[in-house]
This record gives C-alpha cells, sequence and structure tokens, in this order.
C-alpha cells in the first residue's frame, strides 16, 4: 500500500519539535513532504531535505 503524499510548509515541524514529538508524523501512514521553496522561506528556516526526511521516518521504525 502507498502512503498518501501531503505537501507541508515547516511550521509542523517547528510546532512538533516544540511539543518533543517529532516521532508522530513517522508514526501516520502519509508520506510528508515539504518542498524546497518552502524550507527556504521567509522565515529564513532552512531544513536539509535528507534530515526532514530522517525525522518523519524515525518513527515509523
Amino acid at each position: 500500500m502507498t502512503a498518501e503524499r501531503i505537501i507541508i510548509n515547516t511550521s509542523p515541524l517547528i510546532a512538533l519539535s516544540r511539543m518533543g514529538a517529532l516521532d508522530l508524523p513517522g508514526k501516520l501512514p502519509f508520506d510528508f513532504s515539504c518542498p524546497r521553496e518552502v524550507r527556504a522561506g521567509p522565515a529564513g528556516i532552512r531544513y536539509d531535505p535528507e534530515l526532514v526526511r530522517h525525522v518523519l521516518a524515525a518513527g515509523g521504525e
């Protein structure tokens, strides 16, 4: 079964990090994707795409 793909901005990652719940997205049956343009948004916050994938995948393993 292929996971449904959901495009997100970085706000959910920031919120989950503050709650200490970065493992939560990896437990959900979705493939979260944060486009490069969003990662380089006006807040100046940049996430390495590999780090984002690793963090999101960690909860599902």
